[in-house]
């Protein structure tokens, strides 16, 4: 079974980085440690949440390494870790890391713009950015909201103008961008990841004929093979709007084959991982 042969893999070694040399770092890491709490993998779960906590910052933000506590994208996904940590081992130990880094994913704001006619989305909803003093971008907005939203803070203000970001960024035909639409009356290109995520955080929102279109796209986009991480996200993404994409287990199988053949990426690994729990991975939210 695939997921067990993930897990025998990640539980030797859950302080990753993005590939096999590089170092540790925040994104990989939660994936990781949130896959191996879903199954049940306390021991090697709890060193990544740890590693987490060492990395937290005084304002609560969570940097994209221990060395490099800037920018800060990373704390939604350490939230949602220690969320994930917290309900599946059923103690308080990460409580007060999760208030704080939720006070600053609260705080935190992408800069705003007038309205401007040469470009398609609303530049004025403050949602989130990759880096300080920047626009607000779909992947880091993404990963706030499903952080908020399994904390429970969906009705507040950030959360429900992530939501809007997370709407109003979907282009026309279907899919999202890295944060634009149109560009002096273009449409831009749809791409996986974005797409994929934003509709995690979206899941179970109220019908919309252009999130309809996203899956759409999505579904499409996948029946093309694109890489690991555009495939495992977008699997999930569907399977939290109650899609499921045929033939998952044999694409599942090869995808591990090949990974372990290529570079044994953990990163990758993990990825797997989640897109075989589907609707039980913490990235599918309820």
């Amino acid at each position: 079974m695939v997921l067990h042969d993930v897990l025998d893999k990640l539980r030797r070694q859950p302080l990753i980085g993005y590939g096999p040399t590089w170092k540790p770092a925040s994104e990989p890491i939660c994936y990781v440690t949130m896959l191996l709490s879903a199954a049940g993998e306390d021991a090697p779960a709890a060193e990544g949440g740890e590693w987490l906590l060492r990395c937290q910052a005084k304002d609560g933000s969570v940097g994209v390494r221990s060395e490099e506590p800037e920018p800060r994208w990373p704390t939604g996904l350490a939230v949602l870790t220690w969320l994930t940590l917290q309900e599946n081992a059923r103690h308080r130990r990460y409580a007060d890391s999760i208030e704080r880094g939720l006070r600053w994913i609260l705080n935190a704001k992408g800069k705003t713009q007038p309205r401007n006619p040469q470009t398609g989305h609303d530049p004025t909803l403050a949602a989130w950015p990759w880096a300080e003093g920047t626009h607000s971008w779909v992947e880091p907005t993404a990963m706030q909201v499903m952080a908020l939203r399994r904390a429970g803070r969906f009705d507040s203000e950030r959360c429900q103008t992530g939501i809007a970001v997370l709407q109003d960024r979907q282009l026309e035909s279907g899919g999202l961008n890295y944060g634009n639409t149109t560009v002096l009356g273009q449409e831009l290109r749809p791409h996986v990841v974005p797409t994929a995520l934003a509709l995690l955080a979206l899941a179970g929102e109220p019908f919309r004929p252009r999130t309809a279109r996203s899956l759409d796209y999505l579904e499409a986009a996948l029946a093309a093979q694109p890489a690991v991480m555009s495939r495992c996200l977008g699997l999930l993404a569907l399977n939290a709007h109650g899609r499921n994409a045929p033939d998952i287990q044999a694409w599942l199988s090869s995808a591990f084959a090949a990974t372990v053949a290529r570079d044994g990426s953990s990163f990758k690994l993990a990825l797997i991982g989640h897109a075989a729990l589907g609707d039980s991975s913490p990235l599918v939210m309820r």
